[in-house]
């Protein structure tokens, strides 16, 4: 499956999803809204637009600062898709480490849930012009740099910087790691050798999808065409596993 892709990026890849497993479940809360890959690809193509509107080109960095829910992917894969580059943040990180962050690699926009809110509030809107509730994709703060005319999407290639992550910065300041499209996919076709996912399969997403970790795993099952389910605190696992049945 993977060597059929035009490209490996991950605009192909969830692409190719949605025309593959169009009516099956994607993403779903363990106790809330669920959606079909067709009605994903319908919500990170709105907020695709909102985000062109909003200026945001390819090259540009955007990021998400969030607990796991749906709109955590919709938005990645909305970002990646327009060429931009995600730099997710672990919820965890101290107000001073977001900082350096946003300063470091240049964000000036920004997914927050409205929980996380308060660790950026102080950042000057000079510096972060552009602030996005992942809870409903309502607009908090707008920047300036809105477009009147949308530019016309510039083509994702398969060594363009797709996310740039930090590490929690235990030696000094969060350093940061720039991945490509092409590194993602390879480590899917590295699980494809070695697993046998099929799209019958249910997942549980508890870790935080900041960690590439957890973001891997999400993200390749829904290239295979699984359900991946989100809990909102890791610690109810145990009692959520009999419903989910994982």
């Amino acid at each position: 499956l993977m060597t059929k892709l035009k490209q490996q990026t991950i605009p192909a890849l969830i692409n190719n999803s949605f025309q593959l497993y169009s009516d099956k479940t994607s993403l779903s809360y363990v106790d809330g809204k669920s959606y079909t890959y067709s009605e994903l690809n319908i919500e990170i193509a709105k907020v695709k637009v909102l985000l062109a509107e909003l200026g945001i080109e390819k090259g540009d960095r955007v990021a998400i600062l969030s607990r796991n829910m749906p709109n955590w992917g919709i938005s990645y894969f909305a970002i990646t898709s327009l060429g931009a580059i995600v730099v997710p943040m672990l919820p965890d990180f101290h107000e001073n480490e977001i900082q350096n962050i946003i300063d470091h690699s240049g964000c000036s926009t920004i997914f927050v849930s409205k929980l996380m809110y308060p660790k950026i509030e102080k950042i000057s809107s000079e510096i972060l012009k552009t602030i996005i509730y992942t809870d409903d994709l309502s607009i908090a703060r707008r920047g300036s740099n809105e477009q009147q005319q949308i530019s016309e999407p510039q083509e994702v290639n398969e060594e363009d910087i797709a996310s740039i992550i930090y590490t929690s910065g235990t030696t000094g300041e969060s350093k940061g790691v720039m991945l490509t499209h092409s590194t993602f996919l390879y480590t899917f076709r590295i699980h494809d050798e070695r697993l046998d996912v099929r799209e019958s399969d249910v997942s549980v997403c508890f870790l935080p999808l900041s960690h590439v970790f957890e973001r891997m795993w999400t993200y390749y099952m829904l290239y295979k065409g699984a359900t991946n389910v989100f809990i909102d605190n890791p610690r109810e696992i145990i009692k959520h596993l009999s419903v989910i049945k994982p």
